[in-house]
Parts: C-alpha cells; structure tokens; sequence
C-alpha cells in the first residue's frame, strides 16, 4: 500500500508525459525537419509550375513568364534542344542562382528522359544559399529549366530553439500548477470520501459522505450513503436479534432447568403437569433452532428445491385439520373452486402455508378463511386487528413484532414469516398483503412463475 503513489503524483506524472510528447514532437517538426520539410515543399512548387508551363506551350496558349517569374521567385528559362535560351524571365536577382552556360543546357537536354528530373549542376550554390534547379522537356525540342533560392533556415532553427526552451519551462510550470488545481478540485473529494469510508469500516456509521462537484462523485457519495444506512440497519437488526434469540432460547432452558431442579429437590413434584411442561419448552426450543437453521440455509442460498408435483388443495386440507387439534374451538374455512396442482418444492410449501394460517390463528379470535381464487391463486384472511403499514412493510423482517418491546411468543419462533419469504422469493412467486388496523389482515399468494 505504501509503494503505490497517491494520485496527485499520477496525474502529474502523466500531465509531463505528455507535455514532453508534445515539446518532443515540436522539436523534430520545427527544428531537425525544418529544412527538409522547406525544400521539399520549395521542389514540389517547381515542378507544378513546370509541368504548367508545358501544358501551356503544348496548348498553344500565352505564358506571362514574368508574373509567374515573380510570383513564385524563380529564375524561368525556354531552352532549344541546342542549349540556345529561347526565352528568360528573372523572378530573382541573377547572383542568387547559379549560372548556367549553353553546353550544360545542351547536355542537360540530351538527358531528360520522357519526365522532368531534379538536377544537380555541379555546386548549386549561389551567391544567396543553396539553389534548386529542374528541368523538363515541353516537346521534342524544347525544354523549361526553372531555378529557385532555398532560403538558409539556420538562424529561423536558432530562434526556434530558443522559443521552445522557453515553452517548454513554461509547460513545465504548467503543469505543476495544473496538477494542484485538478488535486483540489477533483481528488480531494476522493480522498475525502476514501477517510469517510475508512470510519465506516470501523463500525461508526453516522459520519455522512459529502461528494460535490462532479456528477461521478455525488453519485458515488449517494451509494456510499445508502450502504452507510443500511448498515446501520444490519447491525441494529443483529443487535436485536441477539437480544431476541438470547430471550427465546434463555426462556426454555430456564424453565427446563427450574422444573428439572424442582423435581429433583422435591420428589413430589414430578408429576405429569411438570413433566408436561418441560416436554413443551422442549419442543418449542426444537421448534426455534429449526426455524433458525432452515432460514439460514435459505438466506445462504444452499438450499435446493426438490420441485415434484402435488396437490397444494390436499396439502392444505391436511394443514388445516393438524392445526384444528391446537385450535378445536377456531373455524377454518377452505373455499375451493377445484383442486389446484402445483409443481414446487412440497415441503417447503407446505411449510408456507402452515405458517401463514398459524400466525393468522395467533393474532385473531375470529375465524379465518382460505379462497380459491384460480387455478394458480390463493388468498388467506382473517378477522384480526390489522397492521399499519410500516408493520406491512416490516413484518418479514426476522423477530418483528408490532410491539417494539419483544415479548416471547408462546406458539412459535418469531422466524416462521421470514422463512415464508425466503421460500415464496426462491420458487419465484409473488405475494402481496392488504390490512388494515382493525379490519384484519389479507394475504394473497400468486403461484405463477412468471409473476
């Protein structure tokens, strides 16, 4: 972690990357390929302006020699195939070209080919640098030669030099300042969210992250937020069900351990009441690590469904008659259109709807009734107090209770709602409840996959 360089030092790192790429570019174009950029460009121009001239005399047409002289700063020659100078136009003083006499355009003319060439005369010198000359022929007997000065560009290189020695200290300085201008305004909102996130890996969840000045950075600081609250909420939820498992499985083993001692210390107490209510704590601690463990397969995501066929109307009717044995006195009634088959994981569904039906019968006295309301939809209502929203939205969370003081329910874990949807949200059906305080409560379960 220490060898990893912040990223203020990255960004100038590559900020004078970057400058040096472009002085480096800057000084092969404007300093070692000056000159021969200039004389190639000075040659093309040449040759242009001779191939037009011989479109021009071939054509018949009129040459104004002497702009075309001046214009482009040459020295235009008409010669015979005798080396005689039909025609001259001087664009530029004599001295700055070299002289050519009429032998050399005699030869000159015997060695051109079909195309014009770039010829060397001997030291092509004048008097002002360095001279280009190309000749071309314009037919079978005559020829234009056109001469041209190349400027010396050494001292125009010696001034380039010296401007971007110049540029380049500025670039430089540039770039330092560039750096501390995008460190303030773009990585110190990083930085300062990467020490917030640092606080929140230590458990302290009410420092806010405050991004701003670019959209990246407040979305971010939104995410960040959002999972700052939520686990916020994960380890108030953890504290609570510490607190609550602690209170349940405290509870039975208490009352184990108290009647056990009882009947131990005062053998008349053994008797069938006292025996009676250990098996019961027993069965209800049974009943709360069975619950606990199956929710946290589910929620783990290692259980896996054993999906058959089977009919979901006979599974409910056998639900309702073994709970008829806890509730003799409470009516259940199964309105049934035609008996529903379903393709699922049966005991797991079978547990749903156990659970459903039971947590109805908890938290009512009145009856309770199952509705068919197609092949793939049932509804499960009671005539219960009802629930207020948050407690709608909140009620499959583990151990919620409408009371915020938890209190040890004596028919169940706390854990049979919470495995209800853990099992409905794997097989991929929807579930929604209506209710409303004191108009009782109405589950709908939708039994199709694509739901």
């Amino acid at each position: 972690m220490g060898n990893n360089p912040s990223i203020k030092w990255k960004i100038q790192r590559y900020l004078i990357v970057f400058i040096v790429v472009i002085l480096a570019m800057l000084w092969v174009f404007q300093v070692v390929l000056l000159e021969p950029i200039y004389k190639s460009i000075k040659t093309n121009d040449i040759k242009k302006l001779a191939y037009d001239i011989q479109e021009r005399m071939n054509d018949g047409g009129s040459i104004n020699l002497a702009n075309e002289a001046l214009n482009r700063e040459t020295h235009i020659r008409i010669v015979n195939s005798n080396g005689d100078i039909v025609d001259e136009t001087v664009g530029i003083p004599n001295p700055m070209v070299r002289p050519i006499d009429s032998r050399e355009l005699q030869r000159l003319f015997l060695e051109l080919g079909d195309s014009g060439q770039t010829v060397r005369l001997g030291d092509q010198k004048g008097k002002g640098g360095d001279n280009i000359t190309y000749a071309l022929k314009t037919n079978e007997s005559m020829m234009v030669v056109i001469q041209a000065q190349v400027v010396p560009v050494n001292a125009t290189v010696n001034t380039i030099k010296v401007q971007l020695i110049f540029v380049s200290i500025i670039l430089v300085l540039l770039s330092i300042i560039l750096t501390h201008i995008i460190f303030k305004h773009i990585t110190k909102p990083i930085i300062e969210i990467n020490d917030n996130a640092k606080v929140l890996a230590q458990g302290i969840y009410t420092q806010p992250f405050d991004g701003a000045g670019y959209r990246e950075i407040k979305e971010l600081s939104n995410t960040l937020n959002t999972m700052r609250t939520e686990l916020s909420k994960v380890e108030s939820l953890r504290n609570e069900l510490i607190a609550n498992v602690s209170h349940d499985l405290r509870t039975p083993l208490t009352m184990i351990g108290g009647y056990a001692e009882m009947m131990q210390d005062i053998p008349e107490e053994i008797n069938a009441d006292n025996l009676q209510i250990i098996i019961d704590e027993t069965h209800h601690l049974n009943a709360l690590v069975s619950d606990m463990l199956d929710l946290a397969q589910l929620q783990s995501g290692m259980t896996h469904l054993n999906q058959t066929s089977f009919s979901l109307t006979q599974s409910i009717l056998n639900i309702i008659e073994r709970l008829q044995h806890h509730y003799p006195k409470r009516d259940i009634a199964f309105n049934v259109k035609n008996a529903m088959m379903i393709n699922g994981d049966r005991l797991k569904l079978e547990q749903v709807f156990y659970n459903l039906i039971n947590n109805a019968l908890v938290h009512t006295n009145g009856s309770i009734v199952i509705t068919q309301i197609d092949d793939e939809t049932l509804t499960i209502t009671d005539e219960g107090p009802g629930m207020s929203p948050s407690d709608i939205q909140n009620m499959w969370n583990r151990y919620y209770q409408s009371d915020t003081n938890h209190q040890r329910s004596s028919t169940g874990s706390g854990l049979g709602l919470s495995i209800v949807k853990n099992v409905l949200d794997l097989h991929g059906y929807a579930y929604d409840v209506q209710s409303s305080e004191s108009t009782g409560t109405h589950v709908t379960i939708s039994l199709r996959k694509d739901a």
